[in-house]
C-alpha cells in the first residue's frame, strides 16, 4: 500500500492513467470472456451457488490473464515512467555460448532437481565459470518477460508468480546463467 502511494506521488499522471486503463480493460475482458464461455461443471454446480461459481471462474480467469499479459504490460509502462528510454514485453535475445558451458549449466540444473547441489547464486557462477571451453559455440534463444534500456544499460526481467513451478525456476536460472557468459 505504501508503494502505491509513493508511486502515485512520483509517477506522472499520464502513466498512472495508462496503468489504470490497463487494469480496467483487463477486468472487463475477463468478465466478457466469462459471459461468452459456457462451462459444464455439474459437480461444482451441485455444491455451490451460481454466484460462487461465477466468482470462482472469474478468479481463475483473472489470475491466469493477469500473469500472461497485464503484469508485463504494466511493468513495461512502469519502466518507461521510471526513466527507461525504451521497453518491450517478450523480448527475444539470441546469444552465443560455448557448448561446454551450456552443458555445465544443464548439469547444474539437473543436480538441483535431485537435491545434490546448493542453490547459492555466487557458488553457481563460480563453478560454471571454471568450465573449460570447447570452442563450439551454440546460439541460445532467451525470451525475457520484460526488457528495458535505461542509462545505456539493457535490463532483462523474468516475471514469475509468488510460487513458480520448478520448470519456470529452472528456465529462469538457465537463462540467467547463459546470459552471463
Amino acid at each position: 500500500m505504501f508503494l502505491c502511494r509513493v508511486m502515485s506521488v512520483i509517477m506522472d499522471k499520464r502513466y498512472r492513467d495508462i496503468i489504470a486503463k490497463e487494469f480496467r480493460d483487463w477486468v472487463l475482458n475477463t468478465v466478457r470472456r466469462l459471459d461468452n464461455a459456457e462451462t459444464n461443471r455439474p459437480f461444482h454446480a451441485a455444491l455451490l451457488s451460481d454466484e460462487a461459481l461465477f466468482w470462482s471462474r472469474f478468479e481463475r480467469s483473472f489470475s491466469t490473464s493477469f500473469g500472461q499479459r497485464a503484469i508485463e504490460e504494466i511493468s513495461k509502462v512502469v519502466a518507461v515512467a521510471g526513466g527507461a528510454s525504451d521497453s518491450s514485453r517478450q523480448k527475444v535475445t539470441n546469444i552465443g555460448i560455448d557448448s561446454a558451458v551450456d552443458g555445465a549449466i544443464k548439469t547444474h540444473l539437473n543436480s538441483l532437481r535431485t537435491g545434490k547441489r546448493a542453490t547459492r547464486w555466487e557458488t553457481t557462477i563460480e563453478e560454471i565459470s571454471k568450465t573449460t571451453h570447447s570452442g563450439d559455440i551454440l546460439t541460445i534463444r532467451i525470451i525475457s518477460d520484460l526488457w528495458w534500456i535505461k542509462g545505456g544499460i539493457d535490463h532483462y526481467m523474468s516475471i514469475k508468480t509468488v510460487k513458480p513451478n520448478i520448470d519456470q525456476t529452472a528456465v529462469a536460472k538457465q537463462d540467467l546463467g547463459t546470459a552471463l557468459k
